[in-house]
């Protein structure tokens, strides 16, 4: 009776630590342009806004994500999971200063970034 209430119980803690479908756990790029940070926004950036205009070429990972070393703590042309060289260019329809994207060829697709606060 005992080790039945037991597996019961580590069942409900299982299903309650568990993730819902669809919603993975993934850590997001923040970029240090001109001293203000970016965050990666969740959604992807349709290709076809994306213009060929290279705003900034990264000049740096530091090896944040590694170090656990807070974002913010980023110098301008940074990034904590970016590698350097990683272009970011302007998104059709918006200012530099509220969206840019950067191609994620891990996932074949474009991401967008906006300012902290200014999404």
């Amino acid at each position: 009776m005992i080790r039945r209430a037991g597996l019961v119980l580590l069942c409900l803690l299982l299903v309650m630590c568990e993730e819902p479908a669809g919603n993975d756990v993934t850590c997001a790029a923040a970029v240090n342009v001109d001293g203000v940070l970016y965050e990666e926004l969740q959604t992807p950036v349709d290709e076809t806004t994306v213009s060929p205009e290279v705003y900034l070429t990264l000049s740096a990972n530091p090896g944040c994500q590694d170090e656990g070393e807070p974002a913010g703590r980023l110098k301008p042309g940074q990034s904590n999971y970016l590698p350097a060289g990683t272009e970011l260019h302007v998104v059709d329809g918006f200012d530099p200063s509220e969206r840019l994207a950067f191609r994620d060829d891990l996932f074949d697709q474009w991401r967008g970034l906006a300012p902290v606060g200014g999404r």
